[in-house]
């Protein structure tokens, strides 16, 4: 029998160039989906506004925030930020700053997972509410 299995085909070559987490994302349930979401502590909202990341030692790289929750953010930054890094997360740069800071928690190329780092709950609250009062 000379046909050809294009199922067995795919099999043997997802192993090869796509990790397996990967294809199993492509093939996610809602059933699936829904207990991704209910992994994350709190929901997250999509957002796009400009930034700056300050470092400690001065440096500052602009990019723009993707998504944020209560817990921190996603962003693209050009830059060269590490796993660890403590940085001043300046929202809306060119307008009225909106800051917080923040320590890198994931990195992948330019794409960045943020915690934030409030001194208190009064000004996570106030960098939310002026955060989402701002994009509107």
């Amino acid at each position: 029998n000379n046909m050809f299995d294009l199922r067995q085909s795919w099999a043997q070559l997802k192993g090869l160039f796509i990790p397996s987490k990967a294809v199993e994302a492509v093939f996610l349930t809602d059933d699936r989906l829904n207990k991704l979401r209910e992994r994350r502590r709190s929901v997250r909202v999509e957002i796009e506004r400009p930034l700056a990341a300050r470092t400690l030692d001065a440096r500052e790289f602009h990019g723009y925030c993707r998504d944020l929750s209560r817990e921190g953010a996603a962003a693209i930054i050009w830059g060269n930020l590490q796993v660890g890094d403590q940085i001043d997360l300046v929202l809306s740069p060119e307008a009225i700053p909106i800051r917080m800071p923040v320590v890198v928690r994931h990195a992948s190329g330019y794409r960045y997972g943020m915690e934030f780092c409030p001194t208190d709950e009064t000004e996570l609250d106030s960098f939310l509410i002026n955060t989402c009062s701002a994009a509107v």
